[in-house]
């Protein structure tokens, strides 16, 4: 991946000192369209996921914590779910389907309910 000077360097070349396009690729050892991405874009994209990673553990059991979650909205603040409760609910629910590792189960209790409180709030 080029890093920010590049872009740079070659929107110089080509914009400003008017070389070709082909001429920047030969000189800077990149493909044209390499050089086409770089006049394109002002700044480098980041890393972009293009799929989600497989969940085989968790994926079978996001719906009960997602009603667990849902639940935790119409309770009382000191009666919701803990990511700690949440771990021991799934651990006794899915002991026969696979290993459970407790920072999964945190992890996807605490991203699922952050992502319905930003579109409760949002909408």
């Amino acid at each position: 991946m080029l890093a920010v000077e590049h872009y740079e360097l070659i929107r110089r070349q080509v914009i400003i000192e008017g070389k070709s396009q082909r001429d920047v690729a030969k000189e800077l050892h990149h493909s044209r369209k390499t050089i086409t991405k770089a006049l394109a874009l002002r700044i480098p994209p980041g890393y972009r996921l293009s799929k989600p990673h497989p969940s085989p553990v968790i994926e079978p059991v996001r719906h009960i914590i997602d009603a667990w979650l849902e639940q935790n909205k119409h309770t009382r603040p000191k009666q919701r779910q803990t990511g700690q409760r949440i771990y021991e609910r799934l651990r006794d629910v899915i002991w026969l389907q696979g290993p459970l590792r407790y920072g999964t189960a945190i992890y996807q209790a605490s991203s699922r309910s952050s992502k319905r409180s930003v579109h409760a709030t949002a909408v």
